[in-house]
């Protein structure tokens, strides 16, 4: 039998608050497009989202049966620790341990297990961590910190790390030779000393800035560029003779104008030697080893003899100090001082 239908629109609030919904009446819902006829839904309307109620997709129904059932088939591993396994709804998720060599990772009934870390030496597990030992007695300075091992410096009571100061203070300090002290002094730049037992060979290139020195000290005049030679005496020294026939010659000590004591406490004296020599007041400079060749050099023997308390001989030293250049510095072999042979090396003395 016909009847009148009547069309009413409105939100769905406004649908949810009518009481009894007339069945003879079409709702139409805007904000979800949705028609019903009395309580029951006739049209269409959106798909549901996360935020707003809805229709079920296709998709979306799919999804759910295969849950219901116990299927994961959309589950992929992105990493190596997880493998999918199975097929449809038998899918299933399992761990994987690494095959890695010294790994600690067991998969046991109850789940993952890391065996505790074992000691080796010089380790020891403490809470299921490796800690560094460390024997006391014998550790030298070196300790375990927050941030890991420290080295403290050395004192006079334990041994430890070397201090930069320290390496700065040794490294001002010459060389030994035969328990001597030598040291070239008033080098220019591109020269070169080095010391063979008791011989000390001095190179200056063919371009050395020569220059006239300041003042007449020393025995030195002002038409020669002289360098030195410094000696440390031996301990217990505080006299010492020098020169070609040092026995003849005077007691000198340890404040004149070429000796005196460093900052170590070190006693010296240093012997100057002429380099090259000018009579032009500068302008032009003869080197006075340029003549030296392999089998003979210029240069000069000098004596020292060294002196305690009441005048008591303590050593004595005779040092050849050589002038060499680019023909010669290297091909010469090393000599020992008035020892010297023909075949080995002669000597043309200055004088």
């Amino acid at each position: 039998m016909a009847a009148n239908v009547i069309f009413m629109h409105g939100t769905r609030e406004q649908f949810d608050r009518i009481p009894v919904k007339d069945s003879n009446t079409l709702y139409w819902i805007e904000d979800e497009k949705a028609l019903y006829r009395g309580n029951d839904l006739y049209g269409t309307g959106r798909e549901a989202t996360r935020s707003a109620a809805g229709l079920l997709s296709a998709e979306d129904k799919k999804r759910l049966d295969e849950l219901a059932g116990g299927g994961i088939s959309t589950l992929t591993a992105v990493d190596g620790s997880l493998e999918v396994t199975g097929e449809g709804y038998s899918r299933g998720l399992k761990v994987r341990i690494s095959g890695q060599e010294h790994n600690g990772l067991t998969l046991e009934e109850d789940g993952l297990f890391a065996a505790p870390p074992s000691a080796g030496s010089g380790l020891e597990a403490v809470d299921r961590a490796l800690a560094l030992k460390l024997d006391q007695e014998k550790a030298g300075g070196l300790s375990v910190t927050e941030k890991g091992l420290a080295l403290e410096p050395v004192t006079a009571e334990r041994p430890g790390a070397m201090t930069a100061e320290d390496k700065a203070f040794l490294d001002a300090i010459p060389v030994l030779y035969e328990g001597k002290k030598y040291e070239v002094v008033g080098l220019l730049a591109g020269c070169r000393a080095d010391v063979y037992g008791r011989e000390i060979r001095v190179f200056f290139p063919e371009d050395a800035p020569f220059k006239q020195p300041s003042g007449e000290a020393n025995g030195r005049d002002d038409k020669n560029y002289y360098f030195g030679v410094r000696f440390f005496a031996p301990d217990g020294a505080v006299k010492f003779k020098e020169g070609e026939k040092a026995a003849d010659g005077d007691f000198e000590t340890f404040d004149g104008s070429s000796s005196g004591t460093d900052k170590y406490g070190r006693h010296y004296d240093v012997c100057w030697f002429p380099a090259a020599r000018t009579e032009d007041e500068g302008h032009s400079w003869t080197y006075n080893g340029a003549g030296s060749e392999p089998g003979r050099c210029a240069g000069w023997y000098h004596t020292i003899e060294w002196y305690g308390e009441d005048e008591k001989p303590i050593s004595s030293e005779t040092v050849r100090v050589n002038l060499t250049n680019d023909g010669c510095h290297n091909s010469l072999k090393p000599s020992l001082g008035l020892e010297n042979t023909a075949e080995t090396l002669v000597w043309q003395e200055m004088v």
